[in-house]
């Protein structure tokens, strides 16, 4: 549709005042606080004001109602009028009100009526009747209301501005605790001897803490030089003041702020009005607490409720308001403040601080531009219609030149470049006079030319070229990726005038692409070359992609499970719909669990332990369509995890089974020396030699089981010497023989060469009883025990349980064809007392004795059965090469009595009174010691005398070893005799391979004593 100019002007002017007209009315809907002439609806709200606006205090409480009544939707627009009381303090306006308010509202229907301040509240108890009829009347803001101001009347109610004087000066005191007076500030007006009337009434409760300082009446300028020298340990409590002794009126807030300035101490105040200028705070009324508080009450009415039954609210609204500026200025910590403080003046970015104030000016602005386009429109409408074709080819060509996209027009007959716009010029480089009258394919890069000469010709047929890439080169040489668009430009008759063409640089999108597509090779090369399992599954759990490693880990190829289902292919049946759930949680968008470990089966049916990190899949919209999976396969490694704790597990509870019978063994070496001294009392009485016989016997049993408990914590002493295994062995059998019964067959294949080990015979010994006798108990109807040994070499991989180094090994096998052991019963096997015999059959410590023995031996033990098919202990002890220790036979000594002198050193008392008995029987002088420092300083004092010293190892403040190595520094050829419980680490010296120096373990006989210091002194 072609419209003239005259139909153009009129379309657009009746859209202009159309837009106008609603501009208008919405403004001054919005923009008048007072409801237009007519009739009043039945939600209506009249708000009479004791002042006039812009006044803070009735201004402040006026928006809080309104605000809280406009939010719960019970009215849309107040009406609102003024009595002006501040600037006519007379009132003889009043009456003239009183007439221009019966005839705007009498007989008018309101539903309530607000009074805010004490001149409002008294007009409309004075006219309330006669006015407005019998509407509800709430008044607001009224610091001096007595009940009787209501005469009875059962139509009023409202909200008493009731400060808190008491609770600012109380919170002076806490955050000041160090102030000594407080300086009271007001003015000698009404109001302000009012105010300070207030707070001489509180004043008692404080008197004996802190002395209160009123002003006198003074010129402002007097009040500043009193406030620049009050003391450090003074506050400054500001009431109103609004005019001073000269009778000059100030601006409240404007004379706190020089208040403030010229004060060197803390200022607060009881009233909102000042909070922002100069003061720190204190317990705040505000006005708007209390206009909301009267909303409360309005609502309440406009809900339906008797205003008769609500009564007048006297409760304390105030605050705990504070100045961030002025805590920052006196250094108070925000820490100290009373809970759920109010603080001002926060350091906040600009929009947060006006947040309200920008927003409203911004539509407010918004709107007034509207208005103003509008009127543009309106005012230069003809002109611009004169001016049509000029200003619409202007801003054709500005947004044509602007663009950011390269603009240019060509020739159709010769492809020369008739213009062009900037975004051309810089995307090139050239200047307009170096790219005008130039042909077009100059511009593009080597083969492009040549197709953008093709697609030139072609042109005039199709008259469009769209989202065709070509490559142009920039005059400093680059080049540039471009996607090209061309239309023609027609005149009416559709002849070919010209053609219009736009480049959009597409380097960088090309770039991105090509950067996206080798970060893509990257990470699939990467995936495939990681030496973990990488998968990823659609939605439905179907592998869409998985890498080498896992195909070489579970035997698949990729063709048998690449679009097939994980978890069916995977997962074992017990565990596949937990594993499943991570999928579900993935896609549902729940909490999925980034770190999970399970089992994956492998085609051969076994299984692996996988740790895995798992992603979501996206697709181009964001939604989640998959899972993305990386794992780790800990297989082996918690394997020798569990190995390993195995092992610690065994050493902890030996060194606690060490320490238990290193004791016992010092109880037992009393009991024994003192059993062998009954027998050598009692030679003559067989009955009690009769009982001294049992007391040893029973102390050579529990002997035993301390040697066992010794041997598994590998702190009983050794005698290791080069020993052949085989012939160990072999001279064992008789006695295997009698351990194991006539009902089982023993089968012994031994290897052909020496096994040479450094062994204590007696140990190994207790090793093939131990087992042996293990095997008996697993073979209750009879059955084979075989018992091999072979040379073996074990390499650096896999051995974790001892600390073995790799090299050869003499392997001890002793099996049988018994019960068998269940695998949860082979995980506590070595640990002492642990038994599945019943009670009284078993101390628990056969098993857990071979175990230390072994270890003390630098090897290690392992065991292989299942149930119903026997067991397997192997043995790996370390082959040496030495030749073997051949035992040298010794006649028996006899016991001889001796006078030498000998420091006998013991901590134990019962143990020493003993030996001391025990080796005085016998002929020797005994000089008794306690601990090592006695025992040394007795040997200061007799080193001439001294002839032998039997000592305790393990002694409180200086053991027995380090007593010796002192001695030696005053007599180094000083024999000794050391006895222990127990070998522990301080018996490994070197001390103990020098000749005049030997070791006995507890518990010891008599005898065994006796002929150690008789064989020492021969």
């Amino acid at each position: 549709m072609i419209l003239t100019q005259k139909s153009f002007s009129t379309k657009w002017s009746n859209y202009v005042i159309v837009l106008l007209c609603s501009f208008f009315v919405w403004t001054s809907a919005f923009g008048s606080e007072t409801q237009p002439p007519g009739k009043i609806t039945d939600a209506s709200i009249l708000l009479l004001n004791s002042y006039h606006p812009g006044f803070y205090w009735s201004d402040g409480e006026q928006a809080a109602i309104v605000n809280e009544l406009q939010n719960k939707g019970l009215i849309k627009l107040p009406i609102i009028e003024y009595l002006d009381y501040k600037r006519l303090l007379r009132g003889e306006h009043l009456a003239e009100l009183q007439a221009l308010f019966r005839k705007k509202y009498q007989g008018k229907r309101l539903s309530v009526l607000i009074a805010l301040d004490g001149p409002a509240l008294n007009f409309a108890i004075k006219h309330h009747r006669d006015i407005f009829g019998n509407v509800p009347l709430v008044f607001c803001g009224v610091s001096d209301f007595k009940s009787s101001m209501l005469a009875g009347d059962t139509r009023a109610t409202g909200v008493v501005d009731t400060s808190d004087p008491a609770g600012t000066i109380e919170l002076m005191l806490r955050l000041h605790p160090k102030t000594r007076e407080i300086f009271v500030l007001h003015d000698y007006s009404i109001a302000g001897l009012a105010t300070r009337k207030d707070v001489e009434t509180v004043l008692p409760r404080f008197t004996d803490r802190v002395r209160f300082r009123f002003n006198e009446n003074l010129a402002v300028e007097e009040i500043f030089r009193k406030l620049e020298r009050l003391p450090k340990d003074c506050l400054v409590f500001l009431l109103i003041y609004a005019n001073d002794k000269t009778g000059k009126n100030f601006d409240t807030k404007k004379l706190a702020r020089l208040f403030s300035r010229h004060s060197t101490v803390p200022m607060y105040d009881r009233s909102e009005v000042r909070l922002g200028y100069g003061i720190v705070g204190g317990k705040l009324l505000s006005p708007a607490a209390v206009g909301a508080e009267t909303a409360k009450l309005v609502t309440r009415i406009l809900q339906g409720e008797n205003v008769g039954g609500i009564p007048v609210v006297f409760k304390n609204l105030s605050q705990y308001m504070f100045d961030y500026e002025q805590l920052k200025r006196f250094t108070i910590s925000e820490s100290s403040l009373p809970p759920d403080s109010i603080i001002i003046n926060r350091p906040l970015s600009l929009f947060a601080v006006y947040k309200g104030v920008m927003v409203a000016n911004f539509a407010v602005i918004g709107l007034l531009l509207l208005g103003i386009c509008f009127l543009i429109v309106v005012i230069f409408q003809r002109r611009r219609i004169a001016r049509k074709l000029k200003e619409s080819e202007a801003k054709y060509y500005d947004l044509y030149e602007n663009a950011p996209d390269m603009y240019y027009s060509l020739d159709v007959k010769t492809g020369s470049i008739l213009e062009c716009n900037k975004a051309f010029l810089k995307g090139t480089g050239y200047t307009r006079e170096e790219v005008i009258g130039h042909q077009i394919f100059e511009f593009y890069d080597g083969d492009t030319a040549a197709k953008a000469k093709r697609s030139f010709q072609k042109f005039p047929e199709t008259g469009e070229v769209q989202n065709v890439e070509r490559k142009i080169k920039r005059k400093d040489g680059s080049i540039m990726d471009v996607s090209l668009n061309v239309s023609a430009v027609r005149d009416k008759a559709g002849n070919m005038l010209y053609s219009r063409s736009i480049w959009r640089d597409i380097t960088r999108r090309k770039q991105s692409a090509d950067a996206l597509l080798a970060a893509e090779k990257r990470f699939r090369v990467l995936l495939e070359n990681i030496h973990q399992v990488a998968v990823m599954l659609d939605g439905d759990g179907n592998i869409i992609f998985c890498n080498d490693y896992l195909l070489e880990l579970t035997g698949w190829s990729r063709d048998e499970i690449l679009h097939k289902n994980y978890f069916e292919i995977f997962i074992p049946e017990p565990i596949r719909k937990d594993v499943q759930s991570i999928l579900t949680a993935c896609v549902s968008e729940t909490d999925m669990p980034v770190h999970y470990e399970n089992q994956i089966l492998t085609r051969a049916g076994a299984q692996r332990l996988i740790v895995w990190n798992n992603t979501p899949l996206r697709d181009s919209s964001g939604r989640i369509s998959g899972l993305a999976g990386i794992g780790v396969d800990v297989t082996e490694h918690r394997k020798l995890e569990e190995q390993l704790l195995q092992s610690q597990k065994m050493e902890a509870v030996g060194t606690l089974a060490g320490g238990v019978a290193h004791d016992f063994n010092n109880i037992l070496t009393a009991i024994l020396g003192y059993a062998n001294l009954i027998q050598l009392h009692a030679k003559e009485n067989a009955q009690l030699a009769l009982l001294a016989l049992r007391i040893v016997d029973s102390v050579d049993r529990a002997s035993e089981l301390t040697k066992n408990l010794l041997a598994f914590s590998r702190k009983q002493a050794v005698d290791m010497k080069p020993l052949n295994l085989n012939e160990i062995i072999n001279s064992f059998r008789t006695i295997l023989s009698r351990i194991i019964g006539e009902d089982i067959e023993v089968a012994v294949r031994l290897s052909t060469g020496k096994l040479v080990v450094e062994a204590d015979r007696g140990q190994l010994e207790q090793v093939l009883m131990n087992l042996a006798a293990n095997a008996r108990d697993a073979m209750p109807r009879g059955g084979k025990l075989f018992i091999t040994t072979e040379e073996g070499t074990i390499g650096s991989e896999g051995i974790v349980r001892s600390k073995i180094l790799p090299g050869k090994y003499a392997i001890l096998a002793v099996s049988d064809n018994g019960m068998g052991i269940d695998k949860q019963i082979q995980e506590h096997i070595f640990e002492p007392f642990f038994t599945t015999k019943e009670v009284g059959r078993g101390t628990g410590l056969g098993l857990s004795m071979v175990y230390g023995i072994i270890e003390k031996h630098n090897g290690f033990i392992d065991v292989y059965s299942e149930l119903g098919k026997g067991a397997t202990f192997k043995i790996y002890l370390p082959l040496i090469d030495a030749e073997v220790w051949e035992v040298q036979e010794v006649g028996d000594d006899i016991l001889s009595r001796g006078n030498e002198i000998i420091l006998l050193t013991e901590d134990d008392e019962a143990v020493r009174n003993m030996m001391a008995m025990l080796l005085k029987k016998f002929g020797y002088r005994v000089l008794e010691a306690g601990d090592g420092k006695e025992a040394l300083s007795i040997f200061r004092d007799h080193q001439d005398e001294i002839q032998l010293i039997v000592t305790d190892v393990i002694m409180p403040e200086m053991n027995g070893l380090e007593m010796y190595n002192e001695v030696r520094r005053i007599k180094p050829d000083m024999p000794a005799i050391f006895m222990s419980g127990y070998t522990a680490d301080i018996i490994g010296g070197n001390i103990f391979r020098e000749d005049n120096v030997y070791f006995l373990s507890k518990p010891l006989k008599a005898t065994e004593l006796l002929h150690k210091i008789r064989e020492i002194f021969q």
